[in-house]
């Protein structure tokens, strides 16, 4: 209320997906034992994004090799 001056919420800033959920898929069913670290390399990004958005396309197990 102080920074603001209102009640009324924040709009909410949706950012634009870093790897494309078809190209991800591609990916995947081409490279189906690729490490993490592999993918998020491919598509330059972080492994928590890669695991992410698999998560969100309901892959599981995908390796991590630092167990």
């Amino acid at each position: 209320l102080r920074e603001q001056g209102h009640l009324e919420m924040k709009k909410r800033v949706v950012k634009n997906r870093k790897i494309p959920l078809e190209e991800l898929k591609a990916f995947v069913e081409s490279h189906p034992d690729a490490f993490l670290r592999e993918i998020a390399a491919h598509f330059d990004c972080a492994v928590p994004s890669v695991w992410a958005a698999l998560k969100q396309m309901k892959v599981t197990s995908k390796k991590d090799d630092e167990l």
